[in-house]
């Protein structure tokens, strides 16, 4: 299988488990040390501050949805526009970009663009 097409597995792998609220699945995509930016949160580095972030959300937005509005990727990066959707804490829709960085088959970086502004008068 090509790299890219790996990339791109495993980008959809991640989102599936992000929508199925399976944490460990989730985990499975990332490094152990990855790194992860957000502009809402500043860097999360290694699994244990990622685990930590991913639970949060869980607990902040448990019926989120994400879904891909469009996904283009090499050997090693994966670019994504997403839109997520959920109820809590009321009804909201967020669209925003993230980009991946993938070596032997892990995720070891993301930089997560959105607008903070934007997510605040979706969340409350």
């Amino acid at each position: 299988m090509q790299r890219r097409e790996q990339v791109r597995r495993l980008v959809l792998e991640l989102v599936d488990a992000y929508n199925a609220k399976d944490l460990g699945r989730v985990m499975a995509a990332y490094h152990p040390q990855a790194a992860y930016w957000s502009a809402l949160d500043d860097w999360q580095r290694g699994s244990d501050e990622i685990r930590a972030h991913v639970e949060e959300l869980f607990r902040m937005l448990p019926d989120e949805h994400m879904t891909i509005r469009a996904l283009v990727a090499d050997d090693t990066t994966a670019v994504v526009e997403f839109t997520a959707r959920g109820t809590s804490p009321a009804p909201y829709s967020l669209d925003f970009t993230e980009v991946f960085t993938v070596e032997d088959g892990r995720i070891v970086e993301v930089w997560v663009y959105l607008d903070p502004e934007e997510v605040d008068a979706a969340l409350g």
